[in-house]
């Protein structure tokens, strides 16, 4: 009798644990299906998206050029990077670009683009309109093209879609035979899905785990190849990576500025490395924007002469 009740007890055990999971994986489903909707309805203005977001790349951004004065003997400035770089929630007058020019009277181009990540600084540099073959540029030489590095920019070369800016991730590279190579640019809706699934489901898990050296392996490749584009270019400019570390809700980010990028130095490229206790108080709501995320005014008014000097662009 007894080992009777305990067989029923089990097998009725067995059966819950049995609806349970078919319950659950039936909510996956459900689940999976409407993100798939979601996905497929809005794919042909994804589509549109990405065609603009391409056009900006190779025409650049509202804010390209400044409508302020500058001095036509001094060398030009260029600086890549994300909506940091751009100026997000600032006037043009508030943003690093505008104060750069205002304070070294150089002219400053701006190729920054938000929510953009180092394979769309390699694509400008490759399919830009603004850079031409065999020498035939339509902007002057620079004396300095300026990276302005953010932590997520790591996050955002491993993937290809994420959070709301799915269509401004698809312009991307693989890498094949130890070379960069630029993926079919055209959102095949199928492709638009599955990747999109994949990183809200896989994807993220997938970066998380993998080593802090092979991202920064990957970030590394993508740098000597626009640096490489660069001197064939223009002979005499100089690569500045500015690091800021925003650390605003992601994960903890690697800390290679004793280590790694002192590879990069050792390649030629200036690194000004403003990840450290003494910068920290620029994570505070004085100085970032209405957000409280992106750079403020303030934060150009005390990191734009510190870049300029370190620079020494005056």
């Amino acid at each position: 009798m007894i080992e009777s009740a305990k067989h029923l007890k089990k097998d009725f055990l067995m059966k819950i644990a049995k609806i349970l999971i078919i319950n659950l994986l039936c909510i996956f489903n459900i689940i999976i299906f409407f993100d798939w909707v979601l996905y497929a309805k809005d794919y042909y203005k994804v589509q549109e998206m990405t065609d603009d977001f391409k056009f900006s790349l190779k025409q650049g951004s509202d804010r390209f050029t400044l409508d302020l004065p500058y001095n036509e003997n001094l060398k030009s400035i260029f600086i890549f990077g994300c909506s940091y770089a751009y100026g997000w929630y600032l006037s043009e007058h508030e943003t690093f670009a505008y104060k750069l020019q205002e304070l070294t009277k150089r002219k400053v181009y701006n190729f920054a683009l938000p929510a953009a990540g180092i394979q769309h600084m390699l694509y400008q540099l490759q399919y830009s309109d603004l850079f031409k073959e065999n020498n035939n540029l339509l902007l002057p030489p620079p004396e300095y093209y300026i990276y302005f590095f953010i932590p997520d920019h790591l996050r955002r070369m491993n993937v290809n879609f994420f959070d709301d800016y799915e269509y401004e991730k698809y312009t991307h590279y693989k890498v094949k035979n130890g070379k960069l190579e630029l993926c079919d640019e055209h959102v095949h809706w199928i492709d638009y899905i599955k990747v999109t699934l994949l990183y809200k489901k896989i994807n993220s898990l997938i970066y998380k785990f993998s080593s802090d050296d092979k991202k920064f392996d990957l970030l590394k490749m993508y740098l000597l190849e626009m640096k490489k584009i660069l001197d064939s270019k223009y002979s005499d400019t100089k690569f500045a990576i500015v690091i800021y570390n925003s650390k605003y809700g992601w994960e903890n980010y690697p800390d290679f500025h004793t280590t790694r990028w002192k590879e990069l130095e050792q390649e030629g490229f200036i690194i000004i490395n403003l990840d450290s206790e003494k910068y920290k108080y620029l994570h505070s709501k004085k100085y970032l924007a209405k957000d409280n995320v992106h750079p403020g005014e303030e934060f150009w008014n005390i990191l734009t002469p510190l870049i300029a000097k370190k620079l020494q662009l005056y």
